[in-house]
């Protein structure tokens, strides 16, 4: 939802900017916790605790000082954890896109969380050590998640680095989602985008030409598949890219709304999910259900708890352009 421009921008800057849209539009929106006995059986390793279950449900229902607070409890109980690096870096980034882009004191947070994660995961001892799953999967989010804020500040040829380290360690999880479960998002976005972006946008082959063969319908397969995890943070997380997916990128917003609508009603004071769906009620043209999901979205705006004065208008802003954007685009079919 935020885009950012170059001036005077030459042909490789557009070059590393359209890869890293493309492949980094989806490519960090989850975390990870210490692998215990939550989820789905027939894995050799189990993705995600229930500390984690507990933290997600709080941030995906925009409970972000319940978040905050179980966060606190996971650090002093687990000291100088990786994975609790990764759940703050994450629960930034949550506070980053739901109306806070331009506060510097959460960004400083956010970069801090994640240059210390990859401090520790590649310096010392682990440089002489196969990664474990767990930490392969640490690794490859925070580099993109560094790729994301590299895009937010407009910065391209940051973000091609960060997305080339992180695009390394996601190479690596190719075949292993069937042994941990969670590589599955990781894959499955790195199958579809390496071929949607061949196809769809040739001024990206170059950068692509040393990766792997993508798959879109293996990458959609495997996100499927994943929307039906007993894990209910890799279910969410794939439903939601299934979503974007078939909305943003493909512009099937038909195939796109059941997925929308079902992250609303799972998780109904998310504003962004409310967000994505009003999305796909607009380019239905389904004005009686788009009035219904803006309702929700300034209702939300204006009554949940601890968002700060930016926040609660970002959103009805947003809201308000995408309305105009899609009315424009409809009037000049």
């Amino acid at each position: 939802m935020v885009q950012r421009t170059m001036r005077n921008c030459n042909g490789l800057f557009t070059t590393v900017k359209l890869a890293i849209m493309l492949i980094t539009l989806l490519l960090a929106q989850s975390t990870n916790s210490r692998a215990q006995t939550f989820i789905t059986n027939g894995f050799k390793q189990l993705s995600f605790d229930n500390a984690t279950q507990a933290i997600h449900q709080n941030l995906y229902n925009y409970h972000f000082i319940k978040a905050d607070t179980l966060l606190t409890q996971y650090a002093i109980k687990h000291k100088n954890s990786n994975w609790g690096l990764l759940m703050y870096t994450n629960y930034y980034w949550w506070q980053i896109i739901s109306g806070n882009i331009k506060d510097k004191a959460l960004r400083t947070k956010f970069e801090e969380n994640n240059n210390k994660i990859i401090i520790n995961l590649t310096t010392g001892s682990y440089k002489l050590t196969t990664l474990t799953n767990e930490n392969l999967y640490i690794l490859a989010n925070a580099y993109a998640f560094k790729t994301r804020l590299n895009l937010l500040e407009g910065e391209y040829l940051k973000g091609l680095l960060n997305l080339n380290k992180s695009l390394n360690y996601i190479e690596q999880c190719v075949g292993k989602e069937e042994v941990f479960e969670a590589f599955t998002i990781q894959t499955a976005l790195l199958y579809y985008f390496i071929e949607y972006s061949r196809i769809h946008k040739p001024i990206t082959r170059p950068y692509l030409a040393t990766m792997p063969a993508g798959s879109m319908e293996k990458g959609l397969k495997l996100l499927e598949n994943g929307a039906k995890s007993m894990d209910n943070i890799i279910a969410t997380e794939c439903i939601y890219f299934l979503g974007k997916i078939y909305g943003e990128v493909e512009k099937k917003y038909t195939k796109a709304e059941p997925y929308c609508l079902e992250l609303t009603k799972k998780y109904s004071t998310n504003i962004v999910y409310q967000f994505n769906l009003y999305d796909c009620y607009l380019n239905e043209n389904k004005d009686t259900e788009a009035q219904h999901t803006l309702i929700a979205i300034h209702r939300l705006s204006k009554t949940l708890p601890y968002l700060t004065p930016t926040q609660r208008v970002s959103y009805i802003n947003e809201a308000k352009k995408l309305s105009e954007e899609v009315y424009l685009k409809q009037k000049h079919k």
